[in-house]
């Protein structure tokens, strides 16, 4: 998209505020309509009363909190992009995008601020909300650089670690913590898995525990991201022990052993989901919780499939290594076999299952 560029540099002219009415629906798409405000990152009855507060005041409040300016506009241009797709009128493709790319701008004018002058948790979460958005751009790719820097955040800010009772932090105030850490976590994770570029989280330092409880009114949301979580973790435990320069230097029956472990605990995760989060494509009988869209409906689909992949090609051609190519080893030549036929059922699942997807302004872009 032209008009989503970087080239030249964030502009120095700003969108200006959108008024109270317009504000208000788009907020509103962005915690009804958009598939990321399931992981609460932002909890909505604390930014609505701060929205009314910012609007009736008469007060300018910009140059003074860059956190609050960025988080706001990022949740504008996520929620204007889903009012003005409209994917019965192609021209509403370029409408909804150039006119979100604005208000992304404006949170991207202030970056440098979020990173070096008074940062906070809502620092955190602008950064997090700017990097979902920036997953339907395509080019620039910025939401790796906004969620490596929100982690760095994070980690800076002992986020990763247990709340100590001498921070004095009240109950609510440590459950946010635990939530938004573990938010970056999976979404870090994932990006890492995806890309294939190195984590920059190291699984082993982290004692921030897996949060119990969750201001969201409905239970299943908490339980669905917690399964997101889990699922991240397992990730990240297949490309250390698979897909690192060490472990590409392990022995053909090392990895038999690492495949058939990592293979164990993906059926395990997949079990443990509900059971309406385990059918498989085309979903022609998928029952949803309220709240849910479709799209989360079949994401542990994806998941499931996309990990599976990623395990049993370690011993599949030809992504097989050197080292691991005609041998005499009977077992290993019947492992390879059976991670054949792993990918060649994942990879078809993945590919009944994009039947069902549709492409608007919205839509991831890898």
């Amino acid at each position: 998209m032209r008009n989503e560029s970087l080239d030249h540099g964030v502009g120095y002219q700003r969108e200006p505020e959108p008024d109270p009415e317009t504000a208000r629906k788009w907020i509103a798409a962005y915690f009804d309509e958009s598939l990321e405000s399931i992981y609460g990152v932002i909890h909505r009855p604390q930014f609505e009363a701060r929205i009314r507060r910012h609007f009736a005041s008469s007060l300018n409040d910009d140059d003074n909190d860059p956190a609050w300016y960025a988080l706001r506009n990022a949740v504008y241009a996520t929620g204007c992009r889903y009012v003005l797709s409209d994917p019965q009128q192609p021209q509403s493709f370029l409408a909804a995008r150039s006119q979100s790319w604005k208000y992304y701008e404006n949170a991207l004018s202030v970056h440098t601020d979020l990173l070096y002058t008074k940062t906070n948790l809502t620092s955190i979460q602008a950064l997090i909300i700017m990097a979902f958005f920036a997953e339907a751009l395509g080019s620039p790719t910025l939401e790796f650089i906004l969620v490596l820097n929100a982690t760095r955040l994070a980690q800076l800010k002992a986020m990763h670690l247990e709340v100590s009772k001498s921070w004095n932090l009240s109950e609510e105030s440590t459950m946010d913590r635990y939530w938004l850490w573990w938010t970056l976590y999976a979404y870090e994770k994932h990006l890492a898995f995806r890309s294939g570029h190195p984590s920059t989280i190291d699984d082993e330092d982290i004692s921030c525990p897996l949060p119990q409880s969750t201001k969201s009114e409905n239970p299943v949301k908490a339980e669905f991201c917690l399964g997101i979580i889990k699922h991240s973790q397992l990730c990240s435990q297949v490309q250390k022990r698979l897909w690192t320069v060490k472990a590409l230097r392990q022995s053909p029956k090392e990895t038999v052993a690492v495949v058939e472990d990592l293979q164990r605990q993906l059926e395990k995760w997949h079990q443990s989901l509900p059971a309406g989060f385990r059918q498989a494509a085309p979903f022609k009988n998928l029952e949803l919780p309220p709240d849910f869209h479709f799209y989360h409906g079949i994401y542990y689909h994806f998941a499931y499939n996309a990990v599976q992949i990623a395990i049993n090609t370690a011993l599949c051609y030809p992504w097989v290594r050197a080292g691991h190519r005609d041998l005499a080893d009977s077992n290993i030549q019947r492992q390879q076999r059976l991670c054949l036929v792993r990918v060649a059922e994942a990879s078809r699942s993945i590919i009944t299952a994009t039947q069902r997807l549709d492409v608007n302004a919205t839509s991831p872009v890898s």
